[in-house]
């Protein structure tokens, strides 16, 4: 079996592997930052849908305090206030 001595070929194995590494490392980037952002996506239409939600439940509320406010304009209900009794 014949040695091989010529540096390039050892040069060549070098640069080979060294294309490999970074074509790996550069497809790991690429995955990491497609899942961030599918997650950063998921994230944002949770917030989304909560943020409506939380709106809508506060016009909900706005809505009852305008009723009872316009029932107690129409309906003159009086505070009933207690009687203090003498404790002897």
């Amino acid at each position: 079996m014949e040695n091989i001595t010529d540096p390039s070929w050892v040069q060549a194995g070098e640069l080979g592997l060294a294309f490999i590494v970074i074509i790996l490392c550069s497809s790991l980037v690429v995955y990491v930052m497609k899942t961030s952002a599918a997650r950063e996506r998921m994230f944002l239409d949770i917030i989304q849908t909560q943020t409506t939600t939380l709106q809508r439940m506060a016009d909900g509320l706005e809505d009852v305090v305008n009723r009872l406010e316009t029932i107690e304009s129409k309906v003159n209900i009086k505070p009933q206030t207690r009687k203090k009794s003498l404790k002897v």
